[in-house]
């Protein structure tokens, strides 16, 4: 059974992790939570990130095959598995990056450089993944 991934069930996600990021923002602290809270506050933050990227590319995806001439749609149609798995790779790629420079700044590292490497990582990552996949 194939299954595939609706607006519908991307806005569902992004609404419920996002009411759950509130809530425990709002209600607790890391004092209270704890590590076990921590890194389930990291955890959410990186799916809403994922998420949020993979609708955003999802969009931009969708506006493109929208104004693309039909006689390239149909010689597209032999590689949409190829294009799904890359854009899933991508997303998961990007998705890391915010997560990495709030944890750099919430230790007191993150300075301009670290932006720098953390950019020149994720282009590296993005390389790897249209060489590999």
């Amino acid at each position: 059974m194939k299954y595939k991934l609706s607006w519908a069930g991307i806005l569902t996600v992004l609404a419920v992790i996002a009411a759950g990021l509130f809530f425990v923002f709002n209600y607790t602290s890391p004092e209270t939570a704890g590590p076990l809270g921590v890194l389930l506050v990291f955890f959410a933050l990186y799916a809403f990130a994922l998420a949020l990227i993979f609708a955003i590319i999802n969009g931009i995806e969708a506006v493109y095959f929208h104004f693309r001439p039909i006689k390239a749609i149909d010689e597209a149609v032999g590689k949409p598995k190829l294009f799904r798995r890359r854009t899933v790779y991508v997303s998961a790629a990007l998705a890391f990056a915010p997560l990495f420079l709030l944890s750099l700044n919430s230790l007191g590292q993150l300075q301009i450089r670290d932006i720098f490497l953390v950019i020149l990582i994720e282009a590296l990552a993005i390389l790897y993944i249209f060489k590999r996949v």
